[in-house]
């Protein structure tokens, strides 16, 4: 696991665990890191219901994967965090983790939304995706389990995790 290795002689495992831990505890918020190939290599924080929903009825199998490791490259490429949508439009902040222009590794975190949910995000997927009205309702339950943040909240976020 040699990529591995590079993260952590940038930073320990143990401290980055510490951190990132940290920083899930405060925020209460999924956390990821994952390798420049995209493995997961350390977790906080479980997926939201309606996540749950999409990826068993509605996403492939990698579609969340790829999204998030395109993510961190894109955050590599601007050399700061870079905060964005999902497919589901939820929101998440990917940090990458790089040493002499070289990605190493991601720290994905969220997904979150900035306003309070309403129909409309289960619409927009409904159209998007033609999902039957069962999964819609159902969906619709479980927006009250998506964390708001604010905006300016999230750009404090995305420059604390900088």
């Amino acid at each position: 696991m040699a990529v591995a290795v590079g993260i952590y002689t940038l930073v320990s495992e143990e401290r980055l665990h510490d951190v990132l831990q940290t920083l899930h505890s405060f925020t209460e918020l999924p956390i990821q890191l994952m390798d420049q190939s995209g493995q997961l290599l350390q977790s906080f924080g479980s997926s939201t219901r309606y996540c749950a929903l999409l990826k068993k009825y509605i996403f492939t199998k990698g579609e969340c994967f790829q999204l998030h490791l395109t993510a961190g490259r894109r955050a590599q490429s601007l050399g700061e965090a870079y905060i964005f949508s999902c497919h589901a439009n939820l929101n998440h902040i990917a940090f990458p983790l790089q040493s002499q222009g070289e990605l190493l590794g991601s720290i994905i975190v969220g997904p979150f939304v900035m306003d309070v949910p309403d129909s409309t995000l289960v619409s927009g997927v409904a159209e998007s995706y033609h999902i039957t009205p069962a999964l819609s309702l159902e969906l619709y339950d479980e927006l009250r389990g998506l964390q708001v943040i604010p905006p300016a909240r999230v750009n404090q976020l995305s420059r604390l995790i900088d």
